[in-house]
């Protein structure tokens, strides 16, 4: 069984990652049905929407950061500028009421 051995930490990830998240979803579906008069499957279904996707990716995310670590300070840099770049442009486009979209 050679072929899954490299899936292993990912499946091990995705079982600690589905108990975090589903732990998460349960919290938040007992305080949405405390706090409302709706039904226990309305919240289990929005616990379920909300909350898998990101029970998914988890795992993949933090192999992803493994594989491809942020450690220098110019790396972090020229990540970070194009972010703060865009957000500035965004927000000048919107206090000015210009409502064209720039496609990247």
């Amino acid at each position: 069984m050679r072929f899954f051995r490299p899936f292993a930490p990912l499946l091990k990830g995705w079982v600690f990652s589905f108990l975090g998240w589903g732990m998460a979803a349960f919290v938040l579906g007992v305080n949405f049905v405390g706090g409302t008069d709706i039904p226990w499957t309305r919240a289990l279904h929005a616990g379920i929407r909300d909350q898998l996707p990101w029970a998914l990716l988890t795992p993949l995310v933090f192999r992803f950061a493994s594989r491809f670590p942020l450690d220098r300070v110019i790396e972090l840099a020229n990540v970070t500028w194009p972010c703060v770049l865009m957000q500035s442009l965004e927000r000048r486009r919107v206090e000015t009421g210009n409502v064209l979209a720039v496609a990247l």
